[in-house]
């Protein structure tokens, strides 16, 4: 075995590591999505992961990394697909919108996390207060961005208020979120938020001569 390289015992001791942090993640996103942060317990979470409340500690020894942690899991997917966003034109943005929200219904567990964390994390002396604005931000910065590429690039007019679209992106997206949380059987969010984005899109492109769509 060269220096640096770990045994196969090591490995299995790192595996087994990352499974039970694994399993501990999934069991969080249960509880703080049922019961918020307050009212999560890590003994529960701890009992539903399958390891002790001693073992649940030492991966995470307080409550607030293991709310971090969760929340820092379930972005990564998010992260993952608007990675390339740049190279997008605002249609195909505004599909991915589309992408996000299908993947959303796909997951209650994590978008009743989100509701419920987002609605506590507005009083600043929440664990999660700054990643949910920081987590706003970048949103709003990326629809803003994904909007001024359009401009320039002549797919959209160059009078339209950019600010405004972008935080209203946000809000129509977390509007349907909300209310599809609450009667997923009755709400078709994904759909909803195409026909919404279809209508903003042809309010603010701009039609060539030829009277063709640019989508």
């Amino acid at each position: 075995m060269t220096a640096g390289t770990p045994s196969g015992r090591g490995r299995r001791t790192y595996a087994a590591a990352d499974e039970k942090r694994r399993r501990i993640l999934d069991a969080a996103v249960q509880h703080f999505a049922a019961a918020g942060y307050a009212g999560a317990s890590v003994g529960k979470i701890a009992t539903d992961a399958g390891v002790s409340q001693t073992g649940l500690l030492h991966h995470f020894p307080r409550k607030a990394d293991l709310l971090v942690a969760v929340l820092a899991r379930i972005d990564e997917q998010d992260l993952k697909d608007f990675a390339d966003v740049e190279s997008r034109t605002l249609a195909q943005f505004f599909d991915l919108l589309v992408v996000l929200a299908e993947h959303n219904a796909s997951r209650p567990g994590r978008t009743r996390l989100f509701n419920t964390l987002a609605a506590e994390a507005s009083n600043p002396a929440h664990p999660a207060h700054a990643f949910f604005r920081a987590r706003y931000e970048w949103g709003a910065a990326l629809a803003r961005e994904a909007l001024e590429r359009a401009v320039a690039g002549g797919e959209i007019r160059p009078d339209v208020d950019i600010e405004q679209i972008a935080y209203t992106l946000l809000a129509v997206m977390d509007g349907y979120q909300l209310q599809w949380a609450l009667a997923p059987d009755a709400f078709d969010m994904p759909g909803l938020l195409r026909r919404f984005l279809d209508a903003q899109y042809a309010s603010v492109r701009v039609v060539p001569s030829s009277g063709a769509t640019p989508r």
